[in-house]
């Protein structure tokens, strides 16, 4: 079964931000989209996912151990 996707646009994303996530799409080798949508499925944590469901997340297959810790330590700072 496939799940349901959605679009999403974003207006008025400020200079800084925008430039930050570049940033970090190029440090990632991945696209704008892809870095954007990494971030908004990880922030899920905040928004009540319980800790297993992402650490499963956290912990797929191929996911190099420095970004898996700055996942972590993200999570961590926004509580």
């Amino acid at each position: 079964m496939i799940a349901a996707m959605g679009d999403l646009l974003i207006r008025n994303v400020s200079k800084s931000v925008l430039d930050g996530l570049k940033a970090s799409a190029r440090r990632h080798k991945r696209s704008l989209q892809a870095e954007a949508l990494d971030l908004l499925e990880r922030s899920k944590v905040a928004a009540g996912d319980s800790m297993s469901e992402w650490l499963s997340q956290v912990r797929k297959p191929g996911l190099r151990a420095a970004r898996g810790i700055a996942a972590i330590r993200q999570a961590r700072d926004q509580r």
